[in-house]
């Protein structure tokens, strides 16, 4: 457990480079097809100059058949995917370190599906958020539960402020941001609103490059 940039990613490589070098597989499971593909890209640049061959998973995967069986015949080291990989039963029964990432957007039975097919596997879980079973687990002593308080040395500090919504209070942030050499990322829990907020901020800032992302785009306008 530990709060957004305190080093949990790097955590999971670490694990994984053991594990790797332990003679074991490792399978990494992220809750969204876009955090599946940025662990891809961030393992692959950790790990590629060590021999660590990676692979990934997930509905933007072209040749799924391939990736599956390039682990079940260990060419592939690290496999990073989205629940996809939780029904691939003979990938579950055949990793030996278990990596979730953001546990608290899965299911207790989809992310515990491992241990029907592989009881003895080494599990590691990361969250920020961590789900209230997941502490009850460790005040019990069922599950070892370790917290990452000290952020890395040059990790600013995140400056939060709460506002009404105004148009203009968003133009003037979002030309501050990219007058610095910045980029904005906004954010919306309706795709019908995001859709709206992107016709509005178009307009008021024709001269700024913009885009929409969503979880029901095509995978090719995901990944570009």
């Amino acid at each position: 457990c530990g709060d957004v940039g305190f080093g949990k990613t790097e955590l999971a490589v670490r694990a994984a480079f053991v594990s790797v070098f332990s003679a074991q597989q490792v399978v990494v499971v992220a809750p969204t097809t876009i955090l599946a593909n940025q662990l891809y890209h961030c393992f692959v640049s950790r790990l590629e100059n060590f021999g660590v061959v990676v692979g990934c998973l997930s509905r933007i995967t072209t040749n799924r058949n391939g990736v599956v069986s390039a682990f079940i015949n260990k060419q592939t080291d690290v496999l990073i995917g989205t629940s996809a990989i939780l029904f691939q039963k003979n990938i579950l029964k055949q990793c030996g370190l278990f990596i979730v990432d953001e546990e608290h957007r899965f299911g207790v039975e989809n992310k515990e599906r491992v241990f029907q097919y592989n009881p003895g596997v080494n599990f590691l879980s990361l969250s920020a958020t961590p789900i209230p079973r997941s502490m009850q687990l460790s005040l019990s002593g069922v599950r070892n539960f370790s917290l990452i308080q000290t952020p890395p040395i040059a990790r600013k500090p995140i400056i939060s402020s709460l506002n009404y919504f105004s148009q203009d209070l968003i133009k003037n942030i979002i030309i501050k941001e990219i007058s610095r050499g910045g980029q904005v990322y906004f954010v919306d829990n309706s795709v019908n609103n995001l859709k709206k907020l992107f016709k509005k901020i178009s307009l008021a800032l024709p001269f700024l490059n913009l885009d929409i992302i969503y979880g029901s785009l095509d995978g090719k306008h995901l990944i570009a």
